[in-house]
């Protein structure tokens, strides 16, 4: 919490996923990483950043898609949450900041603020995180993926539910500017809908039961009369 809130550099690593992984499998609830890596969009990236990926994955999907009463332990699901971010600390540690953010950098910062969204979820914190919040908005601003338009749109909606309250109010003038980025690219792409763009977003990181009423609280806020 103290690098995502100053920006700095982790003091410490922890990384338990396979840990994890193995409390699952004996809960019978085992995390699929093949069907998640076939599911992932890009198989190019760096490696370190494509296996959070592939963890990612196979744990939305887990959410997703069991037809059973599902419970973790809080232990495992901590380890969970801690391991994917210093895994995604330590790879922006040793990444050069570049001007136009790439595909990499879409998918590192959509990563960051996607598990932000399972702890702390209408930013219900003390911390105000503002060091996370610039470098999304530094990275919706400046992105320029014009064959990324599915990428670009599940980055900008996880950015929306993460600064969204529970009553569909945007943060601040952050929120105008993140409304406005919604607007222009559900013109450019041609969204017939809110039931388009969720199909666009869940083939990333997605959990329905969390993030399918968020998501479309800040779909709606696009067509409110006050603010357009």
């Amino acid at each position: 919490m103290f690098t995502l809130e100053y920006g700095e550099a982790p003091r410490f690593y922890r990384d338990r996923m396979s840990r994890a992984q193995s409390v699952f499998k004996s809960k019978s609830t085992a995390l699929d990483l093949d069907a998640a890596l076939a599911s992932v969009q890009h198989h190019y990236l760096d490696p370190s950043l494509l296996g959070v990926l592939v963890d990612v994955m196979s744990l939305t999907s887990l959410f997703n898609h069991c037809q059973h009463s599902l419970e973790v332990d809080l232990t495992s699901f901590q380890e969970v949450l801690v391991s994917i971010f210093y895994r995604l600390l330590a790879f922006d540690s040793v990444q050069h900041r570049q001007r136009v953010p790439t595909v990499e950098t879409v998918y590192q910062v959509g990563l960051i603020i996607f598990t932000m969204t399972l702890q702390v979820c209408g930013r219900r914190t003390i911390m105000k995180l503002e060091s996370i919040t610039k470098r999304l908005r530094d990275t919706i601003k400046t992105v320029s993926l014009q064959d990324e338009g599915n990428l670009v749109l599940w980055l900008v909606m996880v950015g929306g539910i993460f600064m969204t309250d529970d009553a569909g109010t945007a943060d601040g003038t952050d929120g105008e500017w993140l409304t406005a980025k919604i607007r222009r690219m559900v013109w450019a792409m041609k969204l017939r809908g809110w039931e388009d763009a969720r199909l666009r977003v869940a083939k990333y990181p997605w959990i329905g039961r969390l993030h399918d009423r968020k998501g479309r609280m800040v779909w709606d806020r696009i067509h409110r009369p006050s603010q357009r």
